[in-house]
């Protein structure tokens, strides 16, 4: 990769996004800087303490005792622990330095687990999407595949196929040297791409795009229809019926308890929706063609 030497030489990896500037100087002032910096922290704190307690109050139940719904939480809790641990303080420091201080093996692994617990945080409250359905709509029927082992095999699935899908990455990602006409170099964490494979990275994004974005908001969205559904006429006619039970033969107050649990995992997949969607439409914009940023490189 050669720099334009009518541009600028500091490279900013956040993501997949890069940008390039014309003035190192001026490129974040010092009020941003720190506005950015305290925001982070910010966010780091509530997260990991939240996160944590979260994980404490399940464990302290006894990993023996957490029934299905209980397994998937403390999986999601732990992917967005350690998103929170490998995403935001290492990018953040990008994003205030204009540089990668950490060296090459953290470039590799740093980007390797935020692509692993991106796809694990969003495939898990899909997954949970789908089992708050079965747990509502087919109640007794469930009960044979909604055990907390069972829940524990679609995690390690999820994991699995988390880490599987992500690999690439962590052979695309390095550290380069970039210096501009002022010989100032700056060091940058980059996926790079020979010129026979560069035209794989769209498709890359592509898939990435559809596997953690638009193809688990479409099951989240028709899942949540499906329980909304379920709620409405169930409660609706077990009111009118019988008092005591619901159409779908589960007691009233089990059938509350389930609603607000199905409550609960909507408002969680729609944080994560509006969460995740500015990234995946910057991801779709640069890579293509509506903002060419590689054409600097």
């Amino acid at each position: 990769m050669e720099m334009n030497h009518s541009e600028l030489v500091t490279v900013m990896v956040v993501g997949e996004d890069v940008v390039n500037e014309t003035d190192t100087s001026s490129f974040i002032s010092v009020n941003v800087q720190w506005t950015v910096t305290c925001f982070l922290v910010l966010i780091i704190g509530i997260g990991v303490l939240g996160n944590v307690l979260i994980m404490i109050l399940l464990l302290h139940s006894g990993v023996y005792r957490l029934n299905a719904t209980g397994v998937f939480v403390l999986n999601l809790s732990c992917a967005d622990l350690l998103f929170l641990i490998f995403c935001v303080p290492f990018q953040g420091t990008v994003y205030v330095l204009n540089h990668w201080p950490y060296g090459f093996w953290m470039c590799k692994t740093t980007h390797f687990f935020q692509y692993v617990t991106m796809f694990a945080s969003i495939w898990l409250l899909t997954v949970m999407s789908v089992d708050r359905y079965f747990a509502l709509r087919y109640p007794l029927k469930a009960v044979a595949f909604r055990t907390s082992k069972m829940a524990t095999r679609y995690s390690l699935f999820v994991w699995s196929l988390s880490c599987v899908v992500s690999s690439p990455w962590a052979f695309l990602y390095t550290t380069i040297r970039l210096a501009d006409e002022h010989d100032t170099t700056a060091t940058a964490c980059l996926d790079i791409w020979s010129e026979d494979t560069f035209f794989l990275r769209k498709w890359m994004m592509l898939f990435i795009f559809f596997a953690s974005f638009a193809f688990p908001t479409l099951v989240v969205i028709v899942m949540g229809w499906l329980v909304a559904t379920s709620l409405w006429w169930s409660g609706k006619c077990g009111n009118r019926q019988q008092p005591q039970h619901t159409t779908l033969g589960i007691p009233q107050k089990a059938y509350y308890q389930r609603r607000r649990v199905a409550s609960l995992v909507l408002v969680l997949a729609l944080a994560l929706f509006l969460c995740w969607l500015p990234h995946n439409i910057s991801l779709i914009w640069i890579n293509f063609g509506i903002i060419q940023v590689w054409d600097n490189l």
